[in-house]
């Protein structure tokens, strides 16, 4: 049958059809274009989101003060010298007779080189200045101020991540979610690992979307990636939620980051970490085995002590614990976001992404035999995607507000909800500062209340701070003991080392006889003993060192002095009927 062709004739146009409005040629469309964020935002996005990042970072460099050396930090303070040596002697091409390169990383081989290079890097550059000679423990803080750096930093990532997905405004509020947990803030001030975690997690997602789009973006993700194996043990398991996401809704684009990782990172792991030039297979595996047999610290949870002989925490304490230690209007907009996210008609794909950078963290902590300790430490990388989540649910909230339709009306939800998110987590910042790590919300009842339903007030010895010190230098006769309890005692020898705790002051430990005892509120390391010394020998003649500001909150001691000597042995054995063997914590 011959093709049948329709004809239809152009008609003149009507005599008061009026004059024809001339309809411009649209461009070809572009196959792969930018989200509409990007679109609207270019230099000057970038410009504001960076103010706000030096901001954050300025905030913890100017808060320093009252924050003690923490347990881990105990540990890695001699390593981070050793890299910053390494660094020195790299540079100056001096080569030690007889130290390998190898050497310089061996104390304390379980910390990987990242940390180790920046906090020596920061220890370098800041040795002597203002910002750390201001301080009682100026060679500890210079060693913390480029983690301030990296706070920043982080911010300013987190914000990149957003900004296509949810728009300008809602990156903002991302951001400020972010920089206003109080447990994020405190980790910034800390020369340890939880805040160089975060960076990398950010680097490695944002070169992986990246690398989806564009070839030459695959190295640098499994750079990125190897980077951040070298920062965290736990990051072993980052290309888990982006394989699953970009399985889901990219297909067969994903293959090519993700094969990219697989190739480029085990490499750039092993040539940014000179502990692992020699001996390469035996020393992974022993890396690899530390933290896979690592034991349960004991932890006080729900008014009882689990691990170390007894039941293994329970599997929702992670869950627990971010609930009751977020701010509540930031938890209640990541529940939001949340909620809009997993909606069926997400508008961003991105989205998604977010929810498994969240969820499953957190379903690692929860799962059989995983250690669980330390409040939100181990499930710290699940806390930015949880700002992420904050940030999704203003930009939805404001589309479904009335009127949202015009920008204007929108905006102003948004800036809104940003300022109700925002204010009560740095007012939770002011009230806590220099004891984040101690902050409760409203679920918990605060720190009073978290102590009455039974969780630990403290964790990290943070709270052995410059007031701290200076009692023990004023109140210990010359040549007296003292003996930490459930604390680092690294702690008390390395601020002797720097000339802030007298020299005189012997640090002991047990079976000695203490003529003092210091003791922080950790009462997952409590035995008979300790609540002995805590409950019925210190309250009426120790030294309680707590809150700074008592804003509405009665203050909690988190650290306590006292005198002990014979006479605690006596009465242990009195009340007790202990063998003396059994009596020194």
């Amino acid at each position: 049958m011959s093709e049948i062709k329709f004809i239809r004739r152009q008609r003149e146009p009507h005599e008061r059809a009026g004059t024809p409005v001339p309809v411009a040629e649209s461009p070809p469309s572009d196959p792969n274009p930018p989200p509409p964020a990007e679109r609207r935002h270019g230099l000057r996005t970038h410009v504001i989101l960076a103010c706000l990042a030096g901001a954050s970072t300025l905030s913890v460099w100017f808060t320093m003060g009252g924050l003690g050396m923490t347990w881990d930090e105990a540990y890695y303070f001699e390593p981070h010298r050793n890299a910053a040596q390494f660094l020195i002697d790299a540079a100056r091409g001096t080569r030690v007779p007889g130290v390998t390169p190898d050497q310089y990383f061996a104390q304390v081989p379980e910390l990987p080189a990242v940390p180790r290079l920046i906090h020596g890097l920061s220890g370098l550059l800041f040795d002597g200045s203002w910002l750390a000679e201001r301080h009682m423990f100026a060679p500890l803080v210079a060693q913390r101020l480029l983690n301030g750096v990296a706070h920043g930093l982080n911010a300013y990532l987190l914000a990149l991540l957003l900004v296509p997905a949810a728009g300008f405004l809602p990156a903002i509020a991302g951001m400020l979610a972010y920089a206003t947990l109080p447990h994020v803030f405190a980790h910034a001030h800390f020369a340890a690992t939880e805040t160089l975690m975060v960076t990398m997690t950010l680097l490695t997602v944002l070169a992986f979307l990246r690398g989806l789009r564009s070839l030459w973006a695959v190295p640098l993700a499994g750079v990125a990636f190897g980077l951040a194996l070298n920062t965290k043990f736990n990051l072993i398991l980052l290309p888990l939620p982006l394989a699953l996401w970009g399985l889901i809704d990219h297909r067969r684009l994903v293959w090519l980051p993700l094969l990219g990782m697989a190739a480029i990172a085990p490499i750039v792991w092993i040539a940014t970490w000179p502990w692992l030039w020699s001996d390469t297979l035996t020393r992974l595996w022993d890396y690899l085995q530390h933290f896979l047999t690592h034991a349960q610290t004991p932890t006080w949870y729900l008014g009882r002590r689990w691990g170390e002989g007894t039941d293994s925490v329970p599997w929702f304490y992670p869950l627990h614990i971010l609930a009751v230690t977020t701010p509540l209007p930031a938890l209640l907009l990541s529940a939001v976001g949340l909620l809009f996210c997993l909606w069926p008609r997400s508008p961003d794909r991105r989205e998604h992404l977010f929810v498994l950078l969240a969820a499953i963290p957190l379903a690692i902590s929860c799962a059989p035999g995983a250690p669980r300790y330390d409040g939100t430490r181990l499930f710290f990388n699940a806390l930015p995607a949880l700002a992420l989540l904050a940030g999704v649910g203003c930009a939805r909230i404001g589309e479904w507000f009335p009127g949202a339709g015009r920008d204007r009306v929108r905006s102003g939800v948004v800036l809104a909800l940003t300022a109700l998110m925002a204010i009560p987590g740095a007012l939770a910042i002011f009230i806590s500062h220099p004891h984040e790590l101690s902050h409760f919300n409203e679920l918990a009842g605060g720190l009073p209340g978290a102590v009455r339903r039974g969780f630990e007030p403290v964790q990290w010895c943070e709270a052995v701070n410059e007031p701290v010190i200076e009692h023990l230098n004023a109140m210990l006769p010359p040549g007296a003991s003292l003996m930490p309890v459930a604390l680092h005692d690294q702690i008390f020898t390395h601020m002797q080392s720097w000339g802030v705790l007298r020299p005189d002051i012997r640090i002991v430990g047990p079976p000695a006889v203490s003529d003092y005892h210091i003791v922080q509120a950790r009462f997952g390391f409590f035995g008979r003993v300790e609540w002995f010394l805590w409950s019925r020998w210190f309250p009426g003649g120790s030294r309680r060192f707590g809150w700074p500001r008592g804003v509405d909150i009665p203050e909690v001691p988190l650290i306590a002095v006292a005198p002990t000597g014979q006479g605690f042995v006596d009465a242990v054995m009195r009340e007790l009927t202990l063998e003396t063997s059994e009596i020194t914590p």
